[in-house]
């Protein structure tokens, strides 16, 4: 061998030990980043009530977050590759919470939004590397089922962002939220990049992974071939369309829920600010539940199925908000349900 040591067959207890440690620190850390992204749905009437910001600069603020969310993770998603899923997650998430920790400390649209773009810059690699890093310690015989109990991070670190942020804002004022959330993260990534561990690192073949097409990867590596490769060639693979419509209009809902419910319901439905935020988390834990549901051999059926109910969920929702608390909870808990298997297993 030549450049890098041999794998080995694998020792079960060390391939067990790294399988349990890689994805409880892959799954807490992914969760602590929803801590800097839940904050500004719940401080929204905050801004629009003490610092006069417009309807429309509130969602600017979304699009800041999210845009570059979701255009970096393909701009960026080489880094995972040359660097490796430890490393790029890791500083990821340190760059994420260096980018929010002044958040509150300043008054003015312009800094707020390119805070928040740096946040969702650094935050648009967390997932691709976080899944990266964990299912490559699993066989592909499991890949689903161990990818539906992972997927459980981003709909609890939904709740725990904003329970956090709730009891922050109760506690000290809206300019706190994102303070002492970013300290923490700042640990937690440097605690992905000692813990973190891929197989290629520690020396381990995991047993059941299909092995990668070396000439394959190699064309994908070549800079003149990345960009059509990723954005043309990518585009043309059986279901790549269809599956990204479906993801578009999944998260549309998702994301809808995350920034602009808690407002709703403090100023559509009469919540009060704790209130609102607090209720705020039953689409996230409906989402907790139903990730982990899909049909076994039945993905595609099941995918289908599951968007169904939940739009029946939102729809009922909509028809019966008028109807008390009861209602609210349980069509939000069904809409949340129902859209966290299909988000996560597309």
């Amino acid at each position: 061998m030549t450049g890098t040591a041999a794998q080995a067959p694998p020792n079960m207890g060390s391939l067990k030990y790294y399988q349990v440690s890689v994805f409880m620190c892959g799954w807490v850390s992914y969760a602590s980043t929803y801590c800097l992204r839940k904050p500004l749905g719940v401080i929204k009437a905050d801004l629009h009530k003490f610092m006069n910001l417009t309807t429309t600069q509130l969602g600017w603020l979304d699009t800041a977050l999210l845009f570059p969310y979701a255009v970096m993770q393909m701009v960026l998603g080489p880094l995972g590759d040359k660097y490796g899923a430890r490393k790029t997650f890791g500083v990821c998430i340190i760059l994420s919470a260096l980018s929010m920790i002044s958040f509150g400390y300043f008054s003015n649209f312009v800094i707020w939004f390119i805070l928040l773009f740096l946040n969702g810059t650094a935050q648009s690699q967390c997932w691709p590397n976080v899944t990266k890093g964990v299912l490559g310690w699993f066989s592909d015989s499991v890949r689903n089922s161990m990818f539906g109990m992972f997927g459980t991070c981003a709909f609890a670190g939904g709740i725990i962002g904003t329970m956090i942020a709730v009891y922050i804002q109760a506690s000290y004022g809206w300019r706190q939220v994102y303070f002492y959330p970013s300290v923490g993260m700042i640990f937690l990534g440097f605690l992905t990049l000692v813990f973190f561990k891929q197989p290629d690192e520690v020396g381990i073949q995991v047993p059941g992974k299909a092995q990668c097409d070396n000439n394959f990867v190699t064309a994908v590596m070549k800079p003149e071939l990345s960009l059509t490769l990723m954005f043309i060639s990518s585009y043309f693979c059986s279901m790549i369309p269809e599956v990204s419509v479906a993801v578009f209009c999944l998260k549309v809902v998702r994301y809808c829920m995350y920034m602009w419910l808690p407002m709703y319901l403090l100023q559509a439905l009469n919540y009060s600010t704790t209130m609102s935020g607090i209720f705020s988390t039953v689409f996230e834990i409906g989402g907790v539940t139903g990730s982990r549901e899909y049909y076994k051999g039945q993905t595609l059926r099941g995918i289908a199925f599951f968007v169904l109910l939940s739009t029946v969920g939102l729809v009922l929702f909509m028809l019966t908000s008028s109807w008390g608390v009861f209602f609210n909870s349980v069509f939000m808990f069904m809409a949340g349900f129902f859209n966290a298997g299909p988000d996560i297993l597309l």
